[in-house]
């Protein structure tokens, strides 16, 4: 219970030269005051309060841009391009949603895709299934992917300029495949004949 009510006093905000008092109640109660009550109180030196100084802000994207490349923890999202008005290009997965399952006999999935700002002309997107493209880049920002096998598969689109250079990527959309399976029903043998 004392911890408790040291706790709370030193949680709250006191002037920067104020002093505090100690004193036993008659109930044999801990108290501490910002005022003297009587004869009773005794100063009492707290410990310095705890500071933190804030984190340092992340990297600009043109500091990251501009050191020595490769995959380090500064580089931009992987969602993220340079639009050639100077902007970021977003690219985000609109169908299907995060863990959707889909039921389909042939293994097609629909995707359908957001580029933000307006994808410009001769840019192109690749989908892909579990890393590996499919099909050829299409200037269309949605598509049919075909030929999935049953089960989990990781979905992205990537953005590619005139040159074929990939400039944003969206997340990945994590998707289940189930194609129906088909019951089997074994007819019964014939019933021998009556005599």
């Amino acid at each position: 219970m004392r911890e408790l009510a040291l706790l709370i006093v030193l949680a709250l905000p006191l002037p920067l030269a104020a002093q505090v008092y100690k004193y036993t109640d008659e109930k044999g109660v801990i108290h501490y005051t910002d005022k003297a009550p009587g004869k009773g109180a005794k100063p009492v030196t707290l410990p310095p309060l705890h500071t933190y100084k804030p984190l340092a802000p992340p990297e600009s994207e043109g500091a990251a841009a501009s050191g020595a490349g490769g995959n380090d923890a500064s580089a931009p999202p992987a969602d993220k391009g340079r639009a050639a008005g100077g902007g970021d290009f977003t690219v985000s997965i609109v169908s299907p949603v995060p863990d959707q399952t889909n039921r389909d006999a042939s293994g097609n999935l629909a995707v359908s895709v957001k580029v933000s700002p307006e994808m410009p002309e001769g840019y192109t997107l690749a989908y892909y299934v579990d890393g590996s493209p499919s099909g050829e880049p299409t200037a269309s920002a949605s598509t049919t992917l075909s030929g999935i096998d049953r089960g989990q598969h990781s979905i992205s689109v990537g953005l590619q300029d005139p040159d074929g250079n990939e400039v944003a990527r969206s997340a990945p959309v994590t998707v289940y495949l189930r194609q129906p399976t088909i019951k089997r029903v074994t007819p019964a043998p014939p019933r021998p004949a009556p005599r």
